[in-house]
């Protein structure tokens, strides 16, 4: 009989002591039959491997990745194409004969059970910024048997090194491709801004932005020498009068005296008038050479801003095409060294460091483990009894249990009082002591 309210420890160390069996047989009996369990159970076995990423060989400033998703990100691609029906297919194919018809024999649900023995995880650092470096990441199976749980650690865990490389390949090589395909799409149109611009300074040839200096300077050429020529006809014109004039005056001599000198005279300003009349046709002509030419720099002149105009979009768009496709030419350069950098290895990559183990023991069931389990669970029941036992016990066996029972006060204790001894020459008579 207790009352928890007021025991102490001298009271729990005699319960204990009364009850000491209900505790060492729980806990003795409990390991036993939890270790029973333990061999009853099938067991698992569980393989590792840890692969390390290794940074590029090649500083970046000589050879640039063409690679540029998040590693992170990439990772977990990478599992999901190794977890993935194709990829577990490709694992399954390379077991044992006895070992895959071990696996198949999940039935319909043969790549969910398959995909649930596999454990991908990803191992980081802190930097000390808040951002997380990744570091590598580790693969654990987990079989039936050693063997298989080894065999599927390695080949998962190639796999992945190998999609990783051959993913890097692509991705460089795709980059590579497209940027070849855009260089061509802006040779393309560079040629025809280039042929759009030849045309056009063909079509506008001494009209174009930086002739027009040249325009002017011959316009004002041309404007002085015909002023020049003009000056000189009208020279000649007067010439051709007085001439004419001088013919009429001896003309009309000759009619009445018929002078011999005036004839010889007469025949000189005829002939100075031919060759005055042949000057003044030449001068002419050069004077509508002139004035065409004239014309035609005025024309020139009056549409140098908008040839400009257009001269000026033309160019621009020309220099636009010419740089896009020396930046498109800059980076597939770059592409190439990329792509050449992933196919030789040099560029990010897996390493290995630590491969698939066979494991010696099984990692589940724990024999320890469940032992401890079941020694605590035994003390667990066993102090569970005690209590049940002792509440239900009405026993009494101290004052404090007097008093629990019948709700009433100690008024007096007789104590126990051991009995005497009696001496040794009445006990070799027989005597027996008083009231005996």
């Amino acid at each position: 009989m207790i009352d928890p309210r007021t025991m102490g420890f001298s009271d729990y160390l005699a319960v204990a002591k009364r009850r000491i069996w209900w505790i060492v047989l729980p806990v003795f009996i409990m390991p036993l039959l939890a270790l029973g369990v333990a061999r009853v159970l099938p067991q698992r076995f569980t393989s590792e491997s840890f692969v390390l990423v290794q940074e590029p060989r090649v500083s970046d400033p000589f050879a640039r990745s063409a690679v540029t998703e998040d590693l992170g990100q990439r990772l977990i691609t990478l599992r999901e194409r190794t977890l993935s029906p194709e990829g577990l297919a490709r694992v399954i194919e390379k077991l044992p004969i006895n070992e895959k018809q071990q696996v198949q024999a999940s039935g319909n649900d043969l790549y969910r059970s398959f995909r649930k023995l596999i454990e991908i995880s990803v191992a980081s650092e802190d930097r000390g910024d808040g951002y997380r470096f990744i570091t590598g990441f580790g693969v654990k199976v987990t079989a039936a048997s050693a063997e298989l749980a080894q065999q599927v650690c390695q080949d998962v865990t190639a796999s992945m090194i190998r999609d990783n490389q051959q993913m890097r390949v692509q991705s460089a090589e795709s980059t590579n491709i497209f940027l070849r395909n855009q260089l061509e799409q802006a040779k393309q149109q560079l040629d025809d801004r280039d042929a759009k611009l030849a045309e056009f300074q063909s079509e506008n040839l001494g009209k174009l932005p930086d002739q027009n200096y040249a325009n002017l300077e011959k316009l004002s050429s041309v404007t002085a020498e015909l002023n020049g020529a003009l000056k000189s006809i009208a020279q000649m014109e007067e010439d051709k009068t007085r001439i004419q004039e001088r013919l009429m005056q001896l003309t009309a001599l000759s009619d009445q005296n018929e002078p011999r000198g005036d004839s010889i005279q007469v025949a000189s300003l005829r002939t100075q008038a031919i060759i005055l009349e042949q000057a003044t046709r030449a001068k002419r002509l050069d004077i509508d050479q002139l004035k065409q030419s004239q014309s035609l720099y005025e024309s020139r002149v009056q549409m140098s801003p908008g040839v400009a105009q257009k001269f000026k979009q033309l160019n621009r768009d020309y220099q636009t095409a010419l740089e896009l496709y020396n930046d498109l030419l800059s980076k597939q350069s770059q592409s190439l060294i990329a792509a050449n950098l992933e196919r030789s290895g040099e560029g990010e990559r897996f390493e290995l460091i630590k491969a698939a183990n066979l494991p010696r023991s099984p990692s589940f069931p724990n024999r320890l483990q469940f032992a401890a389990v079941g020694m605590a669970l035994g003390l667990v029941i066993g102090l569970a009894l005690i209590t049940l036992l002792e509440v239900q016990d009405e026993t009494i066996r101290t004052d404090l249990d007097v008093e629990l029972h019948l709700k009433l006060p100690t008024l007096a204790m007789i104590p126990e009082v051991a009995e005497a001894p009696l001496p040794e020459k009445q006990t070799a008579l027989g005597l027996q002591p008083e009231g005996s």
